[in-house]
């Protein structure tokens, strides 16, 4: 089926999609998504029938698989376990995550610990995502991939095809760089299992002018600055232990902050722990599903850490400040 030619007959075939799925949008409202019914549509080429098919397919995995409540347990055990993180936002207001294998400790990983982490980047990432807005931006420093991480072409297919069924259209662009000329042996393979479109939406480059045009053209200023810093220090050796750490604040505020860029760091991760306005809390009592972003699992577990030092700090204060206090109405 050829895709509509406007606006208007996308609206149309949005709505018999829809209309087709009452009887599951009901029991999960993720079925009610505009962008949703949009996403599956296109990646079906505006086919109803087939999109309803892979739409129910995958709502049926979803509540199999919660992955809304998934977290990274191998992050967890061993932070830095993965490197994949969200760090801003291009011009377009997609989410931008970015990852640098020399930032991770792991020589080796598994399909089922690479889609755990992934899924709760973009169940997260969603959260941050205006409502026009449905695709993120994928930029991956290949600087220290070691052989064992894509050794297994079986394994990347894999996970291709659960990213590819479960979350079509999410990939906006991936920009590859860095990378030896195995790995990109390797992703001529892959290439014959994945899909003409998401295909043209990976760039692999080697050419600094070329990759510097991409950035340019995708993000601001803030991010190309952040990306072009986080990349030469992930280049030295040894890394810095805050490179090592990119999940913690940096202790000179002049540092380079590899959690995020500045507008990230500042919007999504400075407040995180705030108290929640009245009019916040009556949001999220009237949206259940509207969910509270999540960044990386341990930069989650330092913003936590940091706030309850932060709350002890202040009983102790408030404590110290009744015993002044009292000895001056002794007095």
């Amino acid at each position: 089926m050829a895709p509509p030619a406007d606006e208007e007959g996308q609206v149309v075939l949005i709505k018999e999609l829809e209309g087709k799925l009452k009887d599951v949008a009901e029991l999960d409202p993720f079925a009610k998504e505009k962008s949703t019914l949009k996403r599956y549509l296109i990646a079906k080429n505006w086919n109803v029938k087939d999109a309803e098919s892979m739409l129910r397919a995958t709502i049926h995995w979803r509540r199999e698989n919660r992955p809304w409540d998934k977290t990274c347990e191998e992050c967890l055990e061993q932070p830095g376990y993965h490197s994949w993180r969200q760090v801003g936002f291009d011009k377009q207001k997609r989410p931008v995550i970015y990852a640098c294998f020399a930032q991770s400790p792991v020589r080796k990983y598994t399909v089922e610990d690479s889609l755990n982490h992934l899924m709760y980047l973009m169940e997260n990432a969603r959260s941050t995502m205006p409502p026009d807005v449905y695709q993120c931006v994928w930029v991956v420093d290949c600087t220290g991939m070691p052989t064992s991480a894509y050794s297994n072409p079986k394994s990347s297919y894999t996970a291709f095809q659960t990213l590819s069924n479960h979350y079509p259209e999410r990939l906006g662009m991936m920009i590859i760089f860095n990378y030896d000329t195995f790995f990109e042996g390797v992703f001529k393979t892959l290439r014959f299992f994945m899909n003409s479109n998401t295909i043209d939406k990976v760039f692999l480059h080697r050419n600094p002018e070329k990759i510097d045009s991409i950035f340019r053209d995708l993000f601001s200023d803030e991010l190309v600055q952040w990306l072009y810093e986080e990349t030469r220090l992930n280049k030295e050796d040894p890394l810095t232990d805050l490179q090592l750490s990119f999940w913690k604040l940096p202790r000179n505020p002049a540092d380079h902050d590899p959690r995020g860029c500045p507008f990230y760091v500042h919007k999504y991760l400075d407040t995180y722990f705030k108290e929640t306005s009245p009019l916040e809390s009556l949001i999220l009592q009237t949206v259940p599903k509207l969910k509270k972003h999540k960044p990386h699992p341990n930069i989650l577990v330092d913003l936590r850490e940091r706030a309850d030092e932060a709350a002890s700090e202040r009983e102790n204060r408030e404590k110290q400040k009744e015993e002044d206090d009292k000895d001056c109405t002794i007095l």
